[in-house]
């Protein structure tokens, strides 16, 4: 008991330590969890030896709580509504991405058994079903670190949303997969033979495992149903978890009668039914989605850092060499599995050449399929563990750099500055002048490529602009304009005399469609020409009176409307992701700080409710955080 009460306190104290170690490791362009996984390994007993090898074994608590946590994760992150539109090509693909990688990963496993220790006493049999075991887990991706990679880039378009899509939809493949792989395996070590009946019976014992799953996730609808705090329900939850995982190991020698099927064969897939039941099946999707947010990063820490001081340095060491060839076989399969599921879906050459780059990343799931290895298999299981650790994290390393890659050469990464096409980022603003300059710069800081023009009818000293591009036009006809930028830009800013503003309005509404135009008003009288254009006019009379009214009776919308609010804004995204047309507006995943308050639809204001359905071309204005608003702009495309 002693023992047991240092090791959770030395635990502890680490764990300050891997989040220091974690932040760092991200400046220096690694991922959060390898700063948390070298934590563990430089304290473990190899190392530091802060832990042996007996008080390491303390930790599989966090395993009975994280694993069952990861899982309902994975499925909680899986949303039907948002991926009808192109589940039927996700799936060809990804059957292609899982065949591909199962097949090379078991012949490439098989082989090398004579270079992996813990295999040297197993019959060819063994051999073969500990290759498949293997070969699951290789094909498992990271979302985690996909979304991360898609918000550091700002990509955008159809490669981008299928690559999301794959990579959320993948480990629930995997994880189902790896549910019979588990069962294929335990019947090889225990010299059962492989027949129909056995198939038989491990679809059963599946199919008992989705029921359990969704019983579960029932029992935390419930759960979210009960008038009490938020704490509640995530403890309520994170011990739901542990007990699936601990009726595991209760039932592991235990079989329904007649039926001979066991209870809670695959806990992981019982805990990913669940959180994809909730997710998608009950009006508990935002609790839900919630409190995985808020838990993952204590969660996290604590896992990866177990994983670390449990990382066996040993084996590493004798199979480094099948660790880097698994992971270039690896490599291969993903691309190779990739290039054919592109092709079957027909898609473009482009995307069909790089889509297999987008998947080298392994993190959450993966480890966790390792981990749930030796627990299941505690004979060999900690040796196999330990092997696909070095494997995953290599993976972790050298997988975003493949991404971003494939995000450049499809022409999808955006980084600041950067021209997004009809994405409503780039500006053209009429007029030199103090206003004018700074709302270049304002514009700028919030990602738009803003160009400004000084009509040399009536040149205006601007000096150097002050980092502001500046360029000087002759005159207003539409190759000057088209010059200029016109016909890429989604927005125009007329800040000239009213006649020469008109003139500009006209000639970009007839010759580009320029969809938004904004007028700084000089004359009232002539508010109907502008009117009749569609163009947005601001009229300097007015406009400071109607932001004092609105100071006084709605000063928070007035304070948001002029940036004062810390960290919150309210922006309007562009609906161009093919996946959300027909969506209703109640199931769009979007972040829990995040409102939609209106949707424009071909120049008219929509009553938008939770039934209201998205098309491609709505205008959607979304108010919440700067960052949850980086993510609601990924996702509508």
């Amino acid at each position: 008991m002693n023992e047991l009460l240092l090791t959770i306190a030395g635990f502890l104290l680490i764990i300050f330590s891997a989040k220091e170690i974690g932040q760092r490791s991200l400046k220096i362009g690694l991922p959060l969890i390898s700063g948390f996984i070298l934590t563990g390994v430089a304290c473990g007993p190899y190392v530091l030896g802060f832990f042996t090898r007996e008080s390491a074994h303390h930790l599989i608590l966090i395993d009975e709580l994280a694993l069952p946590f990861i899982a309902l994760a994975a499925g909680a992150e899986i949303h039907f509504a948002e991926l009808r539109n192109s589940l039927k090509k996700i799936l060809r693909i990804i059957s292609c991405i899982v065949g591909v990688v199962i097949v090379l990963g078991t012949t490439a496993l098989y082989f090398l058994s004579n270079y992996i220790p813990f295999t040297s006493d197993f019959t060819s049999e063994q051999i073969f079903g500990v290759a498949v075991l293997g070969s699951i887990i290789l094909a498992a991706t990271s979302p985690s670190s996909t979304i991360a990679v898609i918000k550091e880039l700002r990509a955008k378009g159809k490669f981008t949303q299928l690559a999301l899509g794959i990579t959320v939809f993948m480990d629930t493949i995997v994880i189902l997969v790896f549910a019979i792989g588990t069962s294929f395996v335990d019947s090889v070590f225990h010299g059962s033979s492989i027949e129909a009946a056995f198939l038989a019976h491990v679809i059963g014992e599946i199919c008992i495992d989705v029921i359990l799953g969704i019983l579960i996730g029932l029992i935390v609808k419930t759960a979210f149903a009960l008038p009490v705090s938020e704490v509640f329900h995530s403890m309520f939850t994170l011990i739901v978890g542990y007990l699936v995982f601990h009726a595991s190991g209760l039932f592991a020698n235990k079989e329904l009668p007649i039926l001979h099927f066991k209870l809670f064969g695959e806990p992981l897939l019982i805990c990913m039914v669940a959180g994809m039941y909730v997710s998608n099946f009950t009006r508990f999707k935002t609790p839900l989605l919630n409190f995985v947010e808020s838990a993952a990063p204590v969660i996290f820490i604590i896992f990866f850092t177990a994983v670390g001081i449990e990382l066996d340095l040993g084996v590493l060491k004798e199979s480094w060499k099948v660790i880097g060839v698994i992971i270039l076989v690896r490599l291969f399969a993903m691309y190779s599995g990739c290039f054919i599921g592109s092709k079957i879906t027909r898609a473009s050459p482009m995307h069909s050449r790089y889509l297999g780059l987008c998947f080298i990343t392994q993190a959450g799931v993966s480890l966790s399929l390792a981990k749930d290895v030796g627990v299941s298999f505690p004979a060999w299981g900690n040796e196999f563990a330990s092997l696909f650790v070095g494997i995953i994290v290599t993976d972790t390393l050298i997988g975003p750099g493949f991404f971003k890659l494939a995000l450049h050469k499809v022409k999808e990464a955006h980084t600041r500055g950067a021209k997004v096409d009809g994405a409503g980022e780039k500006a053209v603003i009429f007029g030199v002048e103090n206003q004018s300059l700074a709302l270049a710069k304002q514009l700028s800081a919030n990602g738009w490529k803003v160009t400004v023009a000084n009509l040399a009818l009536n040149p205006v000293d601007s000096g150097p602009g002050n980092g502001v591009e500046i360029k000087v036009i002759s005159d207003i006809s539409k190759e000057t304009l088209k010059d200029l930028g016109l016909d890429t830009a989604d927005t125009i800013i007329v800040m000239l005399d009213n006649d020469t503003n008109f003139k500009i309005c006209e000639a970009a509404y007839e010759n580009f469609g320029t969809k938004k135009m904004v007028t700084l008003l000089q004359d009232r009288g002539d508010a109907h020409r502008f009117y009749e254009l569609g163009a947005l006019i601001v009229d300097p009379a007015t406009a400071i009176v109607n932001l004092l009214d609105h100071f006084v009776r709605s000063p928070s919308a007035a304070a948001l409307l002029l940036g004062q609010e810390a960290n919150k804004d309210v922006i309007e995204f562009g609906v161009r992701n093919e996946n959300l047309h027909g969506l209703a507006l109640r199931d769009l995943h979007l972040p829990s700080d995040c409102l939609v308050l209106s949707v424009r639809r071909k120049g008219n204001l929509v009553l938008s409710h939770g039934y209201t359905r998205l098309r491609i071309g709505d205008e959607v204005t979304v108010i919440g955080s700067k960052e949850s608003l980086n993510e609601v702009a990924i996702a509508l495309g």
